[in-house]
């Protein structure tokens, strides 16, 4: 099959899974926003209905793309090709899994996600090129426009690798960005400065208001805001200073460039990572200090050289060299996510806590004076309220066959048959470091199970009691209960109440319990699945 033909088949489709616990991941909402119905799989064999219309500008940029994997894959092994045809093409579906866990461990999971970092450098390498030739002449020098002109290559060599590389939200973002960039330049204004930034967000946010919870959106203006306010104070504090000092020696200055640039990205987008992935590379800036300059110096400009020598059947002078430099950075994937704690994973982050953090960190950067360190008061502050937060004593799922139990040894999890491991998957950053045992049902009479937990008033019903519950402040059932167990001084937690309320999130306490439900998280919106009548609720 190739892209664009219509085909008829019989499948299976599911709509979006509510969130494994309230206020985890929501698939609905990214379905919605991508225009998704539903997803699945196929149960038979697929009828080409239509033919690809091959006059599509989509279409044929598709196959040219499938062309150059194709190339690529041709002339390098899959372990450097996978990570050349995801920087040139955008597809990441050949990568290995185990190359591809290694690169987010090491803290270089954006070199695979093409955006901002990747224009970057595609419109750095065409400025800085076109303006070199463009001045090689004295004709050309004197008479011409260079820097408006080598800002407009730029800009269209930039576009070009967007379009090549997918075109997908998150360089969509980068190429507005840097087209506010290039405009600024050709009009003889600052080019870098927050209020391009500003605009930039705010043109962004017009455009996709949705992408302002998104994880690219956030990790891609915190890096560039803590950038653009950090130069811009280190650079006042070298004018203080100039000529106190002797200089730096040109390769230490680039090695302090290259730290400096590391720490303020990482440290401005890690929070935002760990808030959306419940994840911490804490081997982020050995990792980039290498790897970003070897992208930038070698790797990208081979391969956009390997792009211009395809029609002429010798991409392979380019390739090979660029697989060389690849393959150093997959060396070093591989070293570091070995090391101990490459990758810790945290308990989720209340939304507070990544609140204040922005908060502080957009005051930090936009104050120029004394009054900006207040800042690191309201960062501090988003510390103190993740610190002081704890995960649930209890986590129900959205169809109740995962209970999942806080305990003294562990967590205790009761699992039916056909519940779905992508929950829990979900829950292990909850608790993370915690081991996840099964429970022993064996220990339990009639069906009436008593866990040991926090204060040990907690109980699993996994029947209908034939009689009344025994006395408990909490009673969780995966099957309908109905009126048997339904106590006025008991929360009831069954079937029927996570069909109402979806996945439930409980916090015990020596005389109160604490409910918190995706109903409550979620409310009422376009992309979240309609809640039982308010009837049922009630119930």
């Amino acid at each position: 099959m190739t892209p664009g033909e219509a085909i008829a088949l019989r499948a299976l489709l599911f709509k979006p899974d509510r969130p494994a616990y309230p206020g985890a991941w929501d698939s609905g909402r990214d379905a919605f926003f991508s225009g998704l119905g539903a997803s699945g799989f196929a149960i038979g064999d697929a009828t080409i209905t239509a033919p690809a219309e091959n006059n599509g500008l989509s279409l044929r940029l598709m196959a040219l793309r499938e062309a150059i994997a194709a190339n690529i894959l041709q002339v390098l092994p899959l372990d450097t090709g996978s990570v050349a045809v995801t920087l040139l093409t955008g597809f990441q579906r050949q990568m290995p899994v185990q190359e591809r866990q290694d690169f987010i461990a090491a803290g270089l999971a954006h070199l695979l996600a093409v955006a901002g970092l990747h224009v970057g450098i595609v419109m750095g390498l065409f400025f800085t090129a076109s303006r070199y030739l463009l001045t090689r002449f004295e004709r050309t020098a004197l008479l011409l426009p260079n820097k408006t002109i080598a800002s407009i290559i730029a800009w269209l060599a930039g576009a070009a690798y967007a379009a090549l590389t997918g075109a997908h939200l998150p360089i969509l973002r980068s190429l507005a960005m840097a087209s506010l960039i290039t405009l600024a330049v050709i009009t003889g204004r600052r080019a870098i400065s927050l209020r391009a930034l500003a605009l930039a967000a705010m043109v962004l946010i017009l455009i996709t208001p949705e992408a302002v919870i998104g994880v690219s959106f956030q990790m891609s203006f915190s890096a560039v805001l803590a950038l653009i306010a950090g130069y811009a104070a280190l650079n006042a504090r070298k004018a203080r200073r100039e000529g106190k000092y002797p200089a730096l020696g040109k390769l230490a200055g680039h090695f302090f460039a290259f730290f400096y640039t590391s720490l303020l990205a990482g440290a401005a987008s890690m929070p935002f990572a760990a808030f959306q992935f419940q994840q911490v590379q804490p081997y982020w800036i050995l990792a980039n200090l290498i790897a970003v300059p070897l992208t930038a110096l070698w790797v990208l400009p081979l391969g956009l050289a390997a792009l211009a020598l395809m029609p002429f059947k010798l991409a392979a002078l380019a390739l090979v060299p660029m697989g060389w430099g690849i393959s150093i950075i997959v060396w070093i994937t591989q070293r570091i996510a070995a090391w101990p704690g490459a990758m810790l994973s945290i308990p989720p982050m209340a939304p507070l806590a990544i609140l204040c953090f922005g908060f502080g960190l957009a005051w930090l950067c936009l104050w120029r004076t004394a009054p900006r360190f207040a800042g690191l008061a309201f960062m501090l502050i988003g510390f103190a309220v993740y610190a002081a937060s704890r995960p649930p004593d209890v986590l129900v799922s959205p169809d109740a066959k995962l209970i999942a139990l806080a305990s003294p040894p562990g967590v205790l999890l009761l699992r039916q048959p056909r519940a779905t491991s992508f929950v829990l998957s979900q829950w292990r950053p909850v608790w993370p470091d915690t081991p996840f045992s099964p429970f022993d049902t064996g220990t339990c009479a009639n069906a009436i199970c008593r866990p040991p937990t926090r204060y040990n008033n907690v109980i699993i019903a996994l029947a209908p009691p034939a009689a009344a519950c025994p006395q408990a402040v909490l009673i969780v059932s995966p099957v309908p209960l109905r009126a048997s167990c339904r106590r006025t001084d008991a929360v009831v937690i069954d079937r029927f109440t996570v069909w109402r309320d979806g996945a439930i999130a409980i916090w015990i306490t020596r005389g109160n319990i604490t409910l918190r439900t995706d109903r409550q998280v979620q409310g009422s919106r376009p992309w979240v699945q309609p809640w039982p009548a308010d009837h049922w609720h009630s119930g």
